[in-house]
């Protein structure tokens, strides 16, 4: 065989390969989407739940679970910390608040974060606000 007919007989394969792979490709295809069709047409449709009826006991132990909550609530509103040293006692409370307007002195924009540090010896607190600003004043 000639080098010419050579070439033209693999650039004729070549261009018939493609064809001939999408033509198999669609022949698993196109069954494949009919058969998915069906099982979605026999899936059965969902229904939503009915709501359960709420009854006397049920209505009480949402009661008491309020209750029960309302008083952890109340229970951690109330816990006040401090630190006492040298003769002095400070709230842990006013300390952050005073680190949050120390910061907003310098910065606008909202903290997300806040970590309060106090050094006692030093009579410091230092702070980092949304784990990025540093900043320290005196007690």
């Amino acid at each position: 065989m000639s080098s010419k007919k050579k070439d033209t007989t693999l650039k004729a394969k070549a261009n018939e390969e493609p064809k001939m792979i999408a033509g198999l490709a669609n022949a698993v295809i196109e069954p494949a989407k009919e058969k998915a069709k069906e099982i979605v047409k026999e899936a059965p449709k969902s229904k939503e739940t009915p709501k359960a009826k709420e009854t006397p006991k049920a209505k009480e132990t949402a009661s008491k679970t309020k209750e029960t909550a309302s008083k952890a609530t109340k229970k951690a509103e109330e816990v006040k910390s401090y630190v006492e040293f040298s003769g002095d006692q400070f709230s842990v409370e006013e300390i952050t608040e005073n680190a949050k307007k120390h910061w907003q002195a310098d910065h606008s924009g909202t903290i997300s974060t806040i970590s309060v540090y106090i050094n006692t010896d030093q009579r410091k607190v230092y702070y980092v606000v949304n784990n990025d600003d540093r900043g320290d004043f005196n007690l």
